[in-house]
């Protein structure tokens, strides 16, 4: 596709404890954003939270890219400048949980003139290049 944009994005993290749902606060969208390629990006809605087989694993569904800025299947490619996932607590306290690393990373663009969809699971060189974002100031 060489017109497609970058229309959604799938992360899966491993942190390391539980995730408590009462009082962890885990949010992939809307507060710090991500960076590809020199592409500053973020979305306005995620869905998801930990997985029932494994409550250390988080998922999310990111859609509605909020910046004017467009990110193409190519500059995914490059891999993550910086991956930005904000945690907390409920009240945007310290909650003492890390994101230990990035297991899953998937991105979905669509064809500004087709209209067709393609979805590309992020490579290990992607992978490791969001796992290479990952601090321990509680912003990945």
């Amino acid at each position: 596709m060489a017109n497609d944009i970058l229309k959604s994005m799938y992360i899966q993290l491993q942190m390391d404890r539980e995730v408590d749902k009462d009082s962890h606060y885990i949010s992939p969208s809307g507060i710090l954003g991500y960076e590809i390629n020199g592409i500053f990006f973020d979305f306005d809605k995620h869905e998801g939270g930990r997985l029932a087989s494994d409550h250390t694993i988080v998922e999310f569904l990111l859609t509605g890219v909020s910046d004017s800025q467009v990110v193409t299947s190519e500059d995914v490619k490059k891999g993550f400048d910086y991956f930005g996932v904000f945690l907390g607590d409920a009240d945007f306290g310290d909650a003492e949980i890390n994101i230990t690393k990035v297991l899953e990373v998937h991105f979905e663009f669509e064809d500004e003139e087709t209209g067709d969809t393609k979805t590309i699971i992020a490579d290990s060189a992607i992978i490791e290049s969001a796992n290479n974002c990952l601090t321990n100031d509680k912003i990945a």
